[in-house]
């Protein structure tokens, strides 16, 4: 009996439990199936988007949905089942590449908890790792990450685990860290992972310029015969290494031999403008541009022509100093892909050569005197102020008339010019019937008398027209024919609102920042500093223009004696401005107190008075005392000596006057207050006797009393004054246009 319920059970259930078991496997099967055709399409999709320069959508995510339906069902028909944590791993993974990181993280956290001793363990953890990447959850991350690799691993998981290390520091954009990772999972990790490490090992020796490095790199990958769509990345990212090492040769060589093979087909684009750069770096500019324009003419209007138009713009600029047709190229950026990585850098630069253009022009308009209003432009041709051109015609039927007898005095005006034209016609007529060899009589009477027609008529018309109309006329149409040149050449150089042509010393200073900052050209800036300190010493820009000098000279140059040399003017001319204490600061020396700064001050002002008789000078100088530090000692006697120097040298006695009534009023309670007072009863005195013959007041002279007593130029003192230091010259190699 029992050998007959074995045999019943062996016909009965067993094949039972045997189909339950080839359900649940053959539904893992199918999910795994679908997982690796997803992730066959996202390997795909990402070496193609690595090659390529606009993005594309993942790859895989069909597959990964099946997938993910699949391990699903498994989880909910066969829940105990030996194939759940390896279901858990799969939804994991599936969700992870197709961007549910949460969801993944869900089912990574769940396969740890129910089955801690899984033989999935390592790649679940190594699964939150890249989940807290992707969400930016870095600590947590690092947190792993320094969990793992504190317990046992083998060397296959040491090396996947140093990858994403690296991944992690990538991620954060710490590149010398993530290089040193990537180096070591080269040493640790199996050969399927050392390719990918391999190349994001040179990716980031590229980031931290480790040139050197990221060759050997590529060359490490190129030998473990990888795929060909990776091998054509490695070769690639080799060639631009190699670029950046300068060895410009092999770059273009290896990068023509890729172009050579009809496979690298769809890469070409990205590997011309590789080629373009190499030649341009090599010093072949006509090559580059040659290479360029074939990337534009093959690929118009994408990111492959935006780029080829940027680096044309380049080479115009740097290379050819052709402004005009690098302005042209820089525009085209927009216009062929709106969205490029260039667009931006490309709008910038044209707005450095509108800025560039524009300054020129004030600047010239300056020069020549014309600081009021817009800038006027010179006429060349002498037809535009002709009265016959037609043209002329249709640009001043926009003028508007005071009156409705001026607009009829116009047209009259309008139509003998018109009788002209006919005139002149019936001339070139007449010539021709007489030219002729058998000419007819009766035409050639004919055309005579419809010119003197036409010549009475125009007599009559100019006897009725009054010259203030015609020169009314004449004037506005120059007014209109103006405004619109104007309007025209704004819109062609937006920039030209920017500045005016009456603030010519900061348009040069403008100018020198735009050639050293802009356009790299530390020569050309040097020549418009120099302007404004030369033409404008007492402009707010000439000390900056002096630091710019002193910084190009110190810095740029390496120039140290007349670095030196703009330092002693700035300390001399400009003691107080922030850009002296700067130069203090990189000389090492030490700031001048306030007291040394107003002595030096009074020192200049009576340098200028008694030695060299520039009174506006000394009184400038004197103002800025009482002006900028009317608490000081030296304020009183500085404001004074200001309203001396009016009353006896500029001829000045009312302004004496005031300087005085402040003086006696602000600073009563010292001896210059006294001395103000006294100075003010004399000279009403003087006003009030006007029927005496007048005679100049005799002031006490400063410079043998006062300077007798304490002038800060005495002996006990300090010796005698240096004399104001000059520019350094300007030498032969720094004229530059």
């Amino acid at each position: 009996m029992q050998d007959k319920r074995k045999i019943i059970f062996s016909i009965f259930v067993f094949p039972l439990l045997l189909g339950i078991g080839c359900a649940y496997f053959n539904t893992f099967y199918n999910a795994k199936k679908y997982y690796q055709k997803g992730l066959a399409e996202y390997k795909k999709s990402q070496t193609e988007k690595s090659g390529s320069l606009s993005s594309s959508r993942m790859g895989g995510n069909t597959q990964f949905q099946k997938a993910v339906e699949k391990a699903l069902k498994l989880l909910e028909y066969y829940p105990k089942s030996r194939y759940v944590d390896d279901a858990l791993l799969l939804l994991g993974n599936a969700y992870y590449y197709q961007g549910e990181y949460l969801s993944a993280l869900r089912r990574y956290e769940e396969l740890l908890e129910k089955f801690p001793k899984s033989e999935f363990r390592f790649q679940a953890e190594m699964g939150r790792v890249k989940c807290h990447v992707a969400l930016r959850q870095w600590d947590l991350a690092e947190d792993i990450l320094s969990e793992i690799m504190s317990g046992p691993l083998s060397k296959k998981e040491k090396g996947e685990a140093y990858f994403y290390t690296g991944k992690l520091f990538e991620f954060k954009k710490e590149f010398t860290s993530a290089a040193e990772a990537f180096e070591k999972a080269l040493a640790w990790a199996e050969e399927s992972l050392q390719i990918e490490a391999g190349l994001a090992f040179g990716a980031n020796c590229d980031s931290i310029r480790a040139y050197d490095r990221a060759v050997k790199a590529f060359r490490h990958v190129l030998k473990l015969d990888p795929p060909p769509e990776v091998r054509l990345e490695a070769q690639i990212r080799l060639a631009e290494a190699l670029k950046y090492l300068g060895e410009y040769s092999e770059a273009i060589r290896l990068l023509e031999n890729l172009l050579g093979e009809e496979k690298n087909k769809s890469r070409a684009p990205e590997m011309r403008l590789e080629l373009a750069d190499c030649l341009a770096r090599k010093g072949d500019v006509e090559g580059a541009i040659l290479t360029y324009r074939d990337v534009i003419q093959a690929n118009p209007n994408t990111e492959y022509s935006a780029k080829a138009y940027y680096g044309l713009g380049i080479l115009y600029e740097k290379e050819k100093k052709d402004y005009e047709r690098a302005l042209e190229n820089f525009v085209q950026v927009k216009k062929q892909f709106a969205r490029s990585v260039k667009a931006d850098s490309a709008e910038l630069k044209a707005r450095d050569i509108f800025r560039l253009k524009a300054l020129r022009e004030v600047i010239s308009a300056g020069l020549r005197g014309e600081t009021k209003g817009d800038i006027s432009v010179e006429t060349t041709s002498s037809e535009e102020d002709s009265l016959f051109p037609p043209a002329r015609y249709i640009a001043l039927d926009s003028l508007w008339a005071d009156s409705l007898w001026f607009e009829d005095q116009i047209k009259q005006f309008k139509a003998r010019q018109m009788y002209i034209e006919e005139i002149d016609e019936y001339e070139m007529a007449l010539e021709d019937v007489e030219a002729s060899d058998d000419p007819p009589v009766k035409k050639l009477e004919e055309k005579r008398k419809q010119k003197e027609n036409i010549l009475k008529k125009l007599n009559l018309e100019r006897e009725t027209l009054p010259d203030s109309v015609q020169t009314a006329y004449l004037a506005r149409a120059r007014q209109e024919r103006e405004k619109n040149f104007q309007a025209m050449r704004r819109a062609e150089n937006p920039e030209l609102s920017s500045f005016k042509a009456e603030e010519l010393d900061k348009n040069l200073f403008l100018l020198g920042e735009l050639y050293f900052f802009r356009f790299s050209l530390p020569d050309s800036a040097l020549r418009q500093y120099r302007e404004v300190i030369s033409r404008f010493p007492n402009s707010p820009y000439a000390p900056q223009s002096l630091y710019s000098l002193f910084y190009i000279y110190h810095t740029v140059k390496k120039d140290s004696v007349r670095a030196d040399s703009c330092a002693q003017w700035m300390l001399s001319r400009y003691p107080t401005t922030p850009y002296a204490r700067t130069v203090r600061k990189v000389l090492g020396l030490q700031t001048a107190t306030m007291e040394d700064t107003l002595e030096e001050w009074f020192s200049k002002a009576e340098q200028y008075l008694f030695n060299e008789k520039k009174f506006e000078d000394a009184v400038q100088w004197y103002s800025r005392i009482y002006k900028n530090y009317p608490q000081s000692e030296l304020a009183p006697k500085a404001l004074y000596a200001t309203a001396w120097i009016y009353e006896n040298y500029l001829d000045s006695l009312q302004l004496a006057k005031a300087l005085y009534d402040t003086l006696s009023r602000k600073f009563e309670a010292t001896p210059y207050g006294e001395k103000a007072k006294q100075k003010l009863e004399g000279l009403k005195m003087a006003s009030s006797q006007t029927s005496l013959p007048k005679e100049p007041v005799q002031a006490e002279p400063i410079s043998e009393k006062e300077t007798k007593v304490d002038s800060l130029h005495s002996q006990e003192k300090r010796g005698a004054s240096p004399p104001l230091e000059v520019p350094p010259p300007l030498l032969k190699e720094d004229q530059v246009d």
